[in-house]
């Protein structure tokens, strides 16, 4: 089908800003409507180190099983092998089957997987995860993670590489239903200090993704910023992002966006950042409309006791729709959210959180429309407590709700949850 006449030369002038600066990748993930397990961290002790002394993070970072003062049995060297295990039971009314087929089952599931430090500057892991459901209309499965994570400096430059590969059967809230997706995603990082006042952010990467059900998608994109400090804390910067994408059905896509922020940290116990600016997204076919979207988003991390940590955001992204039908092209959501740690007693931690999202799926097809509209908002409460030094035991709630102008695609759930952990 012939193109636009702009389109070959958009795509000249975006590859060659490919090979000048690098591409990244950043696109939103699809939700799930079970409780998640706390991931195991597989940051480099290099990254780590560097969020330690972040001067403009106020949270102390969580803890992490790689604790100097323990004991490493399996090390060799440079290179540690961390073991590490989790196990998670839920128990959930109103979890979606199909559309509009709401049943009560109980989830077993159990992560068994291994972190390997090569130093202090690379990590591989590997975790695979078994799902096993009460109720007949959900498959048993075994997910896969993989990922290769790194972090190196030279002079004034600071890389990060992160390598992840990711297979999961969840029902997802986006297709209320039990849906496979595979993904490969590669991202590479850069940052350095030009001088005392200037300093620059690049990323590049790529998006493999496909689903079941769905339609896969091939996802490159670049994005810069230039930061300038304009007082002790405080950092303003522009910066853009472009990205092209290839999908299996339909025309493919190229979006470019212009945004300002803002990082301050306010006083010891305050920081925030926000940002705001337009995406403009172009579906490479005749027949189809550009569209313009504002797009932002705001962190407030805030710290009035030491082990008090309270989080609020708020964030509004556009993006290519992969999970819904090939009628949508994209999706918009706002999202707010509201997250609260807390330690009590040495050994125990509480969390929760509030969030709300609304996501409309979007058609540029002759007229710009929405195919489908969702409000989705969701309650969290967890209690944990650490055993052992290296383990910990739990209890969770989670209540979510969404509502769909689309019929089959609203939900009520309330979940229970008891877990324990156990890792090096």
């Amino acid at each position: 089908m012939r193109q636009k006449p702009w389109a070959f030369w958009s795509r000249i002038f975006y590859c060659g800003l490919l090979l000048a600066t690098g591409f990244g990748a950043d696109r939103a993930v699809a939700t799930s409507t079970l409780m998640e397990p706390p991931e195991n961290s597989v940051k480099p002790q290099s990254q780590l180190d560097a969020e330690a002394s972040d001067d403009m993070a106020v949270f102390i970072p969580a803890a992490d099983n790689r604790d100097t003062s323990l004991p490493q049995p399996f090390k060799a060297g440079p290179v540690v092998f961390r073991p590490h295990l989790n196990y998670q039971y839920s128990y959930t009314e109103g979890l979606l089957a199909a559309p509009s087929n709401s049943v009560n089952s109980s989830v077993h599931t159990i992560a068994l997987g291994a972190t390997v430090d090569l130093g202090r500057h690379w990590t591989l892991d590997y975790t695979p995860t078994i799902q096993v459901y009460s109720d007949k209309a959900f498959n048993n499965n075994v997910g896969h993670m993989a990922s290769l994570m790194g972090s190196v400096s030279y002079e004034d430059w600071v890389f990060s590489l992160s390598q992840t590969y990711s297979k999961s059967d969840s029902t997802l809230v986006e297709t209320a239903t039990q849906t496979e997706q595979q993904q490969f995603s590669t991202s590479l990082n850069a940052s350095c200090q030009l001088n005392e006042k200037f300093s620059t952010d690049m990323s590049l990467g790529q998006q493999i993704s496909d689903v079941t059900g769905g339609q896969g998608i091939r996802a490159w994109s670049l994005s810069d910023w230039l930061n300038y400090q304009i007082a002790q804390r405080i950092f303003i910067g522009i910066g853009g992002t472009f990205q092209y994408v290839d999908v299996d059905t339909g025309p493919n896509q190229l979006s470019e966006s212009l945004q300002a922020r803002l990082r301050w940290r306010a006083t010891e116990k305050i920081s925030f950042s926000v940002r705001g600016g337009l995406e403009c997204r172009q579906t490479l076919n005749d027949a189809y409309k550009d569209s313009l979207s504002p797009i932002y988003g705001a962190d407030l991390q805030y710290a009035p006791f030491k082990h008090t940590q309270i989080s609020l955001y708020a964030n509004r992204s556009s993006d290519s729709s992969q999970l819904y039908n090939i009628l949508s092209q994209s999706t918009e959501s706002t999202s707010v959210g509201l997250t609260l740690n807390q330690r009590l007693f040495e050994n125990y931690n509480l969390s929760t959180g509030v969030n709300y999202t609304h996501a409309d799926y979007k058609t540029t097809y002759l007229i710009l429309s929405n195919v489908r509209t969702d409000d989705n908002y969701s309650i969290s409460v967890g209690l944990n407590r650490t055993i052992f030094k290296r383990g910990s035991v739990g209890v969770s709630y989670q209540y979510g709700k969404n509502t769909s102008n689309q019929a089959g695609y609203s939900y009520l759930s309330n979940q229970i949850g008891l877990q324990a952990s156990f890792a090096y």
